[in-house]
């Protein structure tokens, strides 16, 4: 069996502020490592799945999504062997996207009103989230707080399917908007149309334009575009200057990058690997290694003793097929 055939698929990576730790998921659970590579450790170990981790601005905890009690809710994991809490309640997939500077509460996006995605904050001591941001049927996700909290960066995905090159129908673009909601205040920043007098438009792109992450002195954005032919990370200052690329990748897809607080560090999904880039180098994957054990059985008996209807027997002669009064379809061998 080849390596390709074995490895491990590693996705949505978070970083810690001080970049020395980064959190990914993998096999449905959320892992810890360094971000230069080695051993990783299992923080979840539950037959829900789990997705999105963000480290807490002091790299104290990290915050994700799980559906342990539902569709999707936003809870949170004390990395000093604290209590697992859960923050959000409600049937409605919420998705976490950033913390609050302060450390207090959690920006998430949900489709708990069932019109779009719109943007959510919830305090950490669990009480209902208050709306932000929306836009009926359209998608407002993936918002990265300003390093001084008075700044919300997110996108407008319109479609959430991708395609390569321009998109003039269903363009994502990126906005900023405060973080006391103020729909009066809101611009685009990156995206499509006419500049309006927002330098950055000087030169719009409808396409793909997605996951800002503020550079840590506040002064500008790097975000994802596929503006050269593929998915690449992208610079835009805040005082007007044009765009510049950071990575030159020549195929493949980069995906849910995420970058450290305080030093700056960019990781990021790439061919369903991790990658590490350090604004001015060149990017890197980082090497893991991951517990080959599974949390679930390959293979299980169920015992089930009535309802059975619609039987089929397998080409073989080994194998029946069965439906049942809750339309499941079951396989059993003689």
């Amino acid at each position: 069996m080849t390596d390709q055939a074995v490895r491990p698929y590693l996705r949505t990576p978070t970083v810690s502020p001080d970049g020395d730790q980064i959190a990914f998921v993998s096999r449905g659970d959320i892992w810890l490592a360094d971000s230069a590579g080695g051993r990783a450790e299992r923080l979840t170990e539950h037959s829900a799945s789990h997705w999105h981790p963000r480290f807490a601005p002091d790299g104290s905890a990290l915050a994700f999504t799980s559906r342990r009690q539902g569709t999707g809710d936003v809870y949170i994991l004390p990395l000093d062997d604290g209590q697992l809490q859960q923050i959000t309640f409600h049937e409605g997939y919420a998705a976490v996207e950033d913390w609050a500077s302060d450390g207090q509460a959690i920006y998430c996006s949900s489709y708990r009103e069932r019109i779009g995605s719109a943007l959510y904050v919830v305090s950490t001591a669990a009480t209902t989230p208050v709306p932000l941001y929306a836009e009926p049927h359209e998608q407002l996700r993936y918002l990265s707080a300003a390093p001084d909290g008075q700044t919300l960066a997110f996108v407008n995905m319109r479609d959430s399917w991708w395609r390569r090159g321009p998109n003039p129908y269903a363009p994502s673009e990126i906005w900023l908007g405060p973080t006391r909601p103020d729909p009066t205040q809101l611009r685009k920043l990156i995206g499509s149309g006419s500049a309006n007098g927002n330098p950055a438009l000087a030169a719009p792109y409808a396409g793909r334009n997605c996951w800002p992450l503020w550079a840590a002195d506040g002064q500008g954005l790097y975000f994802v575009s596929d503006r050269d032919g593929v998915e690449n990370l992208w610079f835009q200052p805040l005082d007007g200057g044009a765009p510049h690329q950071i990575t030159t990748f020549r195929d493949g897809r980069l995906l849910f990058p995420a970058i450290a607080r305080q030093s700056g560090l960019i990781v990021f999904e790439r061919t369903g690997q991790l990658w590490r880039v350090q604004p001015g180098a060149e990017p890197e994957p980082i090497a893991l290694r991951l517990g080959r054990d599974r949390k679930y059985a390959m293979k299980h008996t169920v015992e089930w003793s009535r309802s059975f209807s619609e039987l089929a027997l397998a080409p073989d002669g080994k194998k029946l097929g069965l439906c049942g009064a809750r339309r499941d379809l079951r396989r059993f061998r003689r």
